[in-house]
């Protein structure tokens, strides 16, 4: 099992996930990321389903 905060390809890392942060520039802003899914909606599901078919 590869430790966390190892990356093999580019000698970074030695399982201590500090490690991975010693790689970015300091100052480097971390911001959270943007909502990969959005909530799906009874009323989008009923369109859907009269739109394509759905069963």
């Amino acid at each position: 099992m590869t430790p966390i905060g190892y990356f093999p390809s580019t000698g970074i890392g030695s399982g201590d996930s500090r490690s991975c942060l010693d790689a970015l520039p300091r100052g480097s802003a971390i911001t959270a990321p943007p909502v990969l899914f959005a909530q799906i909606e009874d009323t989008q599901t009923a369109d859907w389903r009269v739109r394509f078919g759905g069963g």
